[in-house]
């Protein structure tokens, strides 16, 4: 679990080392995270994006 925002921000969206660089086009993602709401639209907006 991470504690804030900026933490899963980071780990799905991080240039380097993200996820959305390393999950399959087409994958459901699912985040339980109760972080704040736009943190989770820009996720969400992201993965979209890129086919997720």
């Amino acid at each position: 679990m991470l504690p804030a925002g900026k933490h899963v921000d980071g780990v799905y969206l991080s240039p380097e080392t993200g996820l959305i660089n390393h999950i399959a086009k087409g994958s459901i993602v699912i985040d339980s995270s109760t972080i704040d709401a736009a943190t989770s639209r820009k996720v969400a907006a992201a993965l979209g994006w890129a086919g997720h």
